[in-house]
């Protein structure tokens, strides 16, 4: 509407104050709408602009004429251009008919408009196409201008379904037409809602993207309805789930993988709480139960949880998407947070983590005093954290620029408080610690190290062996 305006303030050499008279508007039965105006001069006209099909059923066009006319829309809407037909005639307001079938308007051209795709469309739908999603196109344009834009967009090949079509389809017909289908279009409102209807019954989930006051009915509908923030209408705004500001499907690829990315990192901290906890937990508890001397006093567990805590929160939520992650498979829906696969994989590097503590003891044991242990220990722990750290990111397996940067910091933190903890006199007094030789600090790396090295095994294993995977995020 505001290109034609835009148009017609261009090139029209005088301004014609009409009134409003009557409006056929555009229906289900004929996609034109039609406008009767009385002009300053008294005269009325009916104007009516539409689907080019419905102009030519209002203008009762002879064969040749229909032929004629089709030929140039075919030729205009190969060309990827939106063609709306025009028509127009003077009438008598005193005798307006019920249907604008009964003006006998006069087929005056067609109204060609340029909606050039963006430059970056094409690789976003690459990428869903990389990423196991499926990208339709539903439109009310003509369909030879909606293939001609699928191909640009780079949308797979697939079937056209048409309105015309889609009316004569049950809905079990549809839902089987829809895995094969492309490109919908001359699709009107109604059909859109049950388009998404269909695709939903197939057990897929739906975004929907829309603009208009049509389209909120299915954005409602959709599992994630999308409209548009700059031309969306506020009908079309009110009933979307998300609004895209700058009106780019690039931004909802975008918002996809920042989606996987934070679904990804949830179940990394999930893996690193659940395997943490693991030894934690076996060191304050198993000298109680075998009548041994305490390895960690209160004290011990407050400290590890004050390095715990913000390991996780601040080395997960900086963590960089995966390389892969546009190149998953959709994730079951049906699929747990943190499934049975996670916490096998949490659980085997906890005890990974358990068994250098074990290997740790058990050389403290014939060298320490009880205080050194609980130091070497404790010590073991808190390098171990670091590996384990490491172990969920990979973030030796990046490139330099999409490693995580706070991961380096937060990991030197610790080992410099800890390296502090056992080397002043009045902390070692109040932890019960006691000073460690450059063996023991040896054996503190290495014994830490391997709970890193065991945690990157099995992330590996779980790699070239996705069967045994969880579903991608």
């Amino acid at each position: 509407e505001k290109a034609i305006i835009e148009s017609s303030n261009k090139h029209a050499s005088t301004t014609d104050t009409a009134t409003f008279v009557k409006e056929y508007p555009l229906s289900k039965e004929l996609m034109a709408m039609t406008i009767v105006r009385q002009h300053a001069d008294g005269s009325q006209h009916a104007y009516a602009k539409g689907a080019p099909e419905a102009i030519f059923a209002l203008c009762n066009l002879t064969p040749a004429e229909r032929e004629q006319h089709s030929n140039t829309l075919n030729m205009l809407a190969g060309q990827a251009f939106r063609v709306l037909g025009i028509a127009g005639t003077p009438v008598d307001t005193d005798t307006l008919p019920e249907s604008a079938m009964g003006l006998g308007l006069q087929f005056k051209g067609f109204l060609a408009l340029e909606d050039p795709i963006r430059p970056e469309v094409p690789e976003a739908v690459a990428q869903c196409g990389r990423a196991g999603i499926r990208v339709i196109m539903i439109t009310g344009d003509h369909p030879a201008t909606a293939c001609v834009i699928a191909h640009q967009a780079g949308l797979p090949a697939g079937e056209t379904l048409t309105g015309d079509t889609l009316e004569t389809l049950s809905d079990a017909q549809l839902r089987q037409t829809l895995r094969h289908v492309s490109v919908c279009a001359r699709i009107t409102p109604a059909q859109k809602l049950r388009i998404v209807q269909a695709l939903q019954a197939n057990g897929d989930i739906v975004g929907m993207t829309g603009d208009g006051v049509n389209d909120a009915p299915a954005l409602r509908a959709a599992h994630v309805g999308m409209a548009m923030g700059e031309r969306g209408t506020d009908v079309a705004r009110e009933a979307a789930a998300i609004v895209l500001m700058d009106d780019n499907f690039a931004s909802i690829v975008q918002g996809i993988r920042v989606g996987r990315r934070i679904f990804a990192n949830l179940q990394k901290s999930m893996r690193y709480i659940f395997a943490i906890h693991i030894p934690i937990a076996a060191m304050a508890l198993w000298p109680l139960l075998l009548g041994w001397p305490a390895l960690l006093l209160p004290v011990h567990l407050a400290l590890l949880e004050l390095v715990v805590d913000p390991s996780c929160s601040i080395a997960f939520e900086n963590e960089p998407a995966d390389a892969d992650v546009m190149l998953r498979a959709p994730r079951d829906i049906q699929a747990p947070l943190f499934g049975g696969h996670d916490m096998a994989m949490a659980l085997a590097q906890g005890l990974g983590v358990l068994i250098s503590l074990g290997m740790a003891s058990a050389w403290a044991s014939s060298r320490l005093d009880e205080p050194g242990t609980r130091a070497l220990l404790f010590a073991t722990l808190v390098v171990a954290n670091a590996a384990l750290l490491l172990g969920q990111g990979q973030p030796f397996a990046r490139a330099p620029s999409h490693r995580n940067r706070a991961v380096p910091w937060i990991i030197g933190l610790h080992i410099g408080i800890l390296i502090l903890l056992l080397q002043l006199p009045w902390t070692l007094e109040a932890l019960h610690f006691a000073p460690l030789d450059l063996m023991a600090w040896a054996m503190v790396l290495a014994w830490g190290s391997l709970s890193g090295l065991m945690a990157l095994a099995l992330q590996r294993f779980s790699a070239r062996h996705p069967t045994l995977a969880s579903p991608a995020a």
